[in-house]
């Protein structure tokens, strides 16, 4: 099975859309958020308020589970997943995470305004077994990415 880890450098930046996203494009995929906060109606099922708990859950997925996508800061940060993605915060932000560096430095896909989607395709050709599911992936984070940058904020489809 393969984890992906999505992590930000602040709230707001659609982590948790693009989770989702990526759990309806990858094959027999499953979606989670390890968080601190009480579960809001459009967060994913598997919402776990530690990490042990998600370990756990990971552990016991089945056999045919392929894809685990999961948004965690605390994960990524420790350097856990299979490919590791980071939505920067766009010029201006407000509360950046004070580790936001750091989660940045350990992403395999760092998404920001001057990030080249050529990288990204790399890592996926490299991690994924074929190419179509590699381009249909990178076309979600350059979505990603351009929502990001775009002066409504409105998450893309």
């Amino acid at each position: 099975m393969m984890t992906w880890v999505v992590s930000g450098a602040c709230r707001g930046l659609g982590k948790t859309h693009l989770c989702q996203r990526l759990a309806v494009v990858l094959p027999n995929a499953v979606c989670a958020k390890v968080g601190h906060n009480p579960p809001k109606s459009d967060k994913p099922d598997n919402y776990f308020t530690n990490v042990d708990d998600f370990l756990v859950f990971h552990h016991q997925l089945s056999a045919g589970i392929r894809h685990c996508v999961v948004e965690s800061n605390v994960l990524a940060r420790k350097g856990y997943g299979d490919v590791r993605i980071f939505l920067d915060a766009p010029a201006g932000t407000d509360n950046v995470r004070e580790d936001a560096r750091e989660l940045a430095e350990v992403a395999h896909i760092p998404i920001g305004a001057q990030r080249e989607a050529d990288g990204w395709r790399q890592v996926l050709n490299e991690r994924l077994q074929s190419q179509e599911l590699a381009a249909r992936v990178a076309d979600i984070l350059e979505d990603q990415r351009f929502f990001l940058w775009k002066e409504d904020r409105t998450p893309c489809p």
